[in-house]
């Protein structure tokens, strides 16, 4: 049977919020408008997203039956599996998979491709007409279809974060959306002017909630430490599930989901935290002139991140990363950048490569003679 729904957070995930079977509870933050035990086949999709046949539909449904088995083990199980187990590779492919293919983040790099696209064609034209093709992606396909084919380069790059999982105890429950994997950098989130959030970027945590009550935390062991024994579940205070709402709020794109009604004066006050942190998510371009004799350019754009001056009590930054100047932070990385990928040398702009994996867009332009 075809398929006319192409989902971007899959059936599977959103139930384990479920406020009754196949329902959720979800406020919309565009229409302001909270709706009780909404259908989860109705959620997180966009018609065809993938394209015109459900082939990639279906082999993402695959691996969701994988993942599925999984999550719910960690779940059931209150715990992580080993890090060398084929279970915690699917967690951190799932994990990867959810970053690349949602409409959200679809949007944003293609966003960031058109404006760094209409940036360089000021510089060596000024056919006006010609600048007016270098527009977004309209449907986001052809965006999602390219993210989805660097996520084997993903993986290996999270690799090395250190996980610990979440439990909530009492009332305190977590939300999660239809963008849920949320990328912040606490370590670099004071430095404006750069990304900070690619895969490999010194400082970068993830936040991923798996059921109202476990949170996956993945964090650069580097740079953290997280406060009891790291082999051991850490039990966050009410103080932290409240942040770590407000940035699953921050980095949703129109829905948010929860899975108890009770909860909703709850989620309305998450929400207004959250709303001067949203205004802050902005796709920002610059143009820098090089000093050189070709009187080149140099064009950054990059996703700006919240500043929340986040606090948690679970994770406190290093001495030792404390002592690196804070414009030097977001030039350092975890390890070594990977090798240029799909033919490109070196010096030429890989520029879907180096927003997922190093956090920025970086072009270089020389007008012509």
């Amino acid at each position: 049977m075809k398929k006319n729904r192409h989902h971007f957070v899959p059936k599977f995930y959103l139930r384990l919020f479920s406020s009754s079977p196949n329902r959720i509870d979800l406020y919309n933050l565009s229409q302001n408008l909270a709706v009780k035990d909404s259908d989860i086949s109705h959620q997180s999709y966009r018609k065809k997203f993938y394209g015109k046949t459900d082939e990639v539909e279906n082999g993402l449904m695959v691996v969701e039956d994988i993942a599925a088995k999984t999550i719910k083990r960690i779940i059931k199980n209150e715990r992580l599996p080993d890090k060398q187990s084929e279970d915690y590779f699917v967690l951190l492919g799932f994990i990867s998979l959810q970053i690349s293919r949602t409409y959200a983040n679809a949007k944003q790099i293609s966003e960031m491709t058109a404006k760094t696209l209409k940036e360089a064609f000021d510089i060596v034209s000024k056919n006006s007409s010609a600048q007016n093709l270098m527009e977004a992606d309209p449907n986001l396909t052809d965006t999602v279809i390219l993210l989805l084919s660097f996520v084997r380069f993903l993986i290996p790059a999270l690799e090395d974060l250190q996980p610990l999982l979440l439990q909530s105890e009492n009332e305190f429950r977590f939300i999660t959306s239809d963008n849920p994997v949320v990328l912040h950098n606490q370590y670099c989130e004071a430095k404006r002017g750069a990304g900070r959030t690619g895969a490999l970027s010194k400082g970068l945590q993830i936040f991923f909630p798996l059921s109202p009550k476990c949170l996956l935390a993945l964090f650069d062991i580097g740079v953290y430490s997280s406060i009891g024994n790291i082999a051991q579940n850490s039990f966050p205070t009410e103080k932290d599930v409240t942040t770590l709402n407000v940035l699953q709020a921050c980095n949703a794109e129109e829905n948010i989901y929860f899975n108890d009604w009770g909860q909703i004066d709850s989620i309305k006050s998450t929400i207004n935290m959250a709303a001067k942190f949203r205004k802050q998510k902005k796709i920002i371009t610059s143009k820098l002139k090089e000093d050189s004799g070709q009187k080149s350019y140099l064009i950054r754009t990059y996703k700006e991140i919240p500043n929340l001056h986040l606090n948690l009590s679970f994770l406190k930054i290093k001495r030792s990363a404390k002592k690196v100047p804070v414009n030097q932070r977001t030039k350092l990385y975890r390890n070594p950048l990977p090798e240029p990928i799909g033919g490109y040398k070196e010096g030429e702009s890989k520029p879907f490569t180096t927003s997922e994996v190093v956090g920025d867009f970086i072009f270089r332009v020389q007008p012509p003679k």
